[in-house]
């Protein structure tokens, strides 16, 4: 028979009071902290399923704030067009006016002044800055994307810009909407402020070139891949099958094979050797040792197309001249083309701010979803909480009151 002794009593009931007291300990810090588990042991699952959701939770924030200043970049952008084409849509006005025989040469000597301020307003439109950085300078967000050259110009007592240049670069700015979804935020400056299609043409001949070892360039970013024993054709299929907006052709007119780039939508094509080598350069597109963009095209190379600001330039001199052929019959037909870049641009810029909407709303959603699993998986329900709490408390006082009758009575008790 199985002997029951006092000790054997006294034990299982302080084992079962301090068991009942870990389990009221447990529900008291339940509802002190709102959370159904305070250490990963008391419910591993439920505290892998929310450490999982409150990561979600963490980069949902940072895509949101990642789509948030991309949306404030891109109201930056989209005012800067929105002026430069308002400029763009004077400027054609007094085009179409001046390109009229009443205007008399005083009249568009007046009228260059003002188209010269205008110049002066655009440019500093293009040197945008948002947060300290320039908006249209591609990565070199540090540099000023467009530099004014002062010259001398007929018809002008005094230096007047003349040329202007783009130090910036082509690098897009990216910024992460979702796990491992990227979009560029941004627009660079010799694409937007580029005039018409641009067309370098060498007048080196290539009838005879083959390349001697495996060697990469670049045209607008992207790497094309020359091997050992590529002639001139190979390498026009080779850059005609990267679908950029170039068609690279040969010239054949005199015999000698010369190599054509030109742009299919207005650019400013950036060309460069990389990893040493020399494709472009022995092809007379651009210069020996000058391989950096864009101004790097060789002095032989004959190059067609500017920028708007090369056309605005031209329309002012045009008026300084008198010229009111050349405003009616080329200038006119350059601003129509130079509105319809910014157009272009703008409408970009709509596409990608409204791309940004969508995703703030979906993940808005998700956020919402998101916190709301998070409550159900790891906040405590805290009127069952307490309910079990009061449940816990009756036992532990009834264990209590039926020990305090068991434990005293012994042997000796009965001895009296």
């Amino acid at each position: 028979m199985f002997r029951v002794t006092t000790g054997m009593l006294k034990d299982t009931m302080l084992y079962n009071v301090q068991h009942n007291q870990r389990r009221m300990s447990r529900v008291q810090n339940q509802i002190a902290t709102g959370l159904k588990a305070h250490k990963p042991h008391h419910d591993p699952i439920g505290v892998t399923n929310s450490m999982q959701l409150k990561s979600r939770l963490t980069g949902l924030k940072k895509y949101r704030s990642n789509a948030i200043d991309s949306d404030s970049r891109l109201k930056f952008y989209d005012t800067a067009i929105e002026s430069t084409g308002q400029i763009l849509h004077e400027l054609r006005t007094m085009a179409v006016q001046h390109a009229n025989g009443t205007y008399t040469d005083f009249d568009r000597k007046a009228a260059a002044s003002k188209v010269d301020q205008l110049l002066k307003q655009m440019l500093q439109i293009a040197n945008t800055r948002y947060k300290d950085e320039t908006l249209f300078s591609g990565h070199k967000t540090t540099t000023l994307p467009f530099r004014a050259f002062i010259e001398t110009v007929p018809g002008s007592p005094h230096g007047l810009i003349n040329r202007v240049e783009y130090q910036g670069d082509i690098g897009r700015h990216t910024r992460e909407i979702e796990q491992l979804q990227y979009m560029d935020i941004n627009l660079v400056g010799n694409k937007v402020f580029w005039g018409d299609n641009m067309k370098v043409h060498s007048s080196t001949p290539g009838t005879n070139y083959t390349a001697a070892r495996d060697q990469v360039f670049r045209i607008d970013g992207v790497a094309v891949n020359v091997m050992a024993g590529d002639n001139l054709r190979v390498i026009v299929q080779k850059i005609n099958a990267t679908n950029l907006p170039i068609h690279a052709s040969i010239d054949n007119t005199r015999g000698t094979n010369l190599l054509v780039l030109e742009s299919t939508s207005p650019h400013q094509l950036w060309v460069e050797d990389i990893r040493g080598g020399t494709v472009m350069q022995d092809l007379g597109i651009i210069g020996r040792g000058g391989n950096t963009p864009p101004g790097n095209f060789s002095t032989t190379a004959k190059v067609d197309g500017g920028s708007i600001f090369d056309q605005v330039i031209a329309f002012r001199n045009a008026l300084l001249a008198n010229d009111r052929e050349k405003i009616g019959s080329m200038h006119l037909g350059k601003l129509d083309a130079a509105m319809k870049q910014i157009i272009h641009a703008r409408g970009e810029v709509g596409a990608m701010t409204s791309r940004l909407d969508a995703v703030q709303k979906r993940l808005y959603t998700d956020q919402v979803n998101t916190t709301d699993i998070l409550s159900k998986t790891q906040d405590v329900d805290l009127a069952e909480a307490t309910t079990r709490l009061k449940m816990l408390e009756f036992v532990h006082k009834a264990s209590l009151q039926v020990g305090s009758r068991i434990i005293p009575h012994t042997l000796l008790d009965f001895l009296r």
